[in-house]
């Protein structure tokens, strides 16, 4: 009898191992025909897209990643020096103005003109040359000036931390506040780095 019952015991024990390896095969065959058809159905949804990047190498999405930052950076500096540009012109302008001004209080003065205009300014007027009170005026504008722009820097930079504390994108700051993009993330990297 005890060989008898080692037997049956033996048969159901191998008989329970079989049982749990052929379910585990079963679950993993269905694991693969799910996993194969989530692939092929990707691949037909990328084969209509043809500039999905979701079965390239990891190698080729760092490079992506670093051409969007190159580019990002491209058009921050291009947005920076178009304010540079725009300040220039504004003051190219004024100083146009400036020059048209004194062209036409020389002519009600009935200053002529002739090959030394500034002779004959001091001539007329007895006074210093136009280029030393501009210079002049330049020398004491300059501190208030500067001292204007770092307050209004300031501000700028308060507003712009305070947008991105709210949990808005560079883009939606840089919409809001009139300035640009580039602008915008010079000023939130600043904030990164002093960090």
């Amino acid at each position: 009898m005890q060989v008898n019952v080692s037997s049956w015991l033996l048969v159901a024990g191998i008989g329970i191992m079989t049982w749990v390896l052929l379910r585990r095969a079963s679950r993993a065959r269905k694991r693969l025909s799910l996993i194969s058809s989530a692939s092929s159905s990707r691949q037909a949804h990328s084969s209509d897209r043809p500039d999905s990047w979701d079965d390239k190498p990891r190698e080729m999405s760092r490079w992506r990643v670093e051409m969007y930052d190159v580019a990002r950076d491209m058009r921050a500096d291009m947005d920076t020096k178009m304010r540079i540009l725009q300040a220039l012109i504004g003051q190219a302008q004024q100083q146009t103005q400036r020059l048209e001004a004194a062209i036409d209080k020389a002519e009600r003065l009935g200053i002529a003109e002739c090959r030394d205009t500034l002779k004959e300014i001091k001539r007329v007027t007895s006074q210093p040359p136009v280029m030393d009170d501009v210079n002049t005026c330049m020398d004491s504008a300059l501190p208030r000036l500067e001292s204007a722009r770092l307050e209004q820097n300031a501000q700028f930079r308060d507003q712009v931390f305070a947008l991105a504390d709210r949990g808005l994108s560079a883009e939606t700051i840089a919409d809001q506040t009139g300035a640009t993009l580039g602008e915008v993330e010079m000023s939130l990297s600043l904030r990164r780095s002093s960090k």
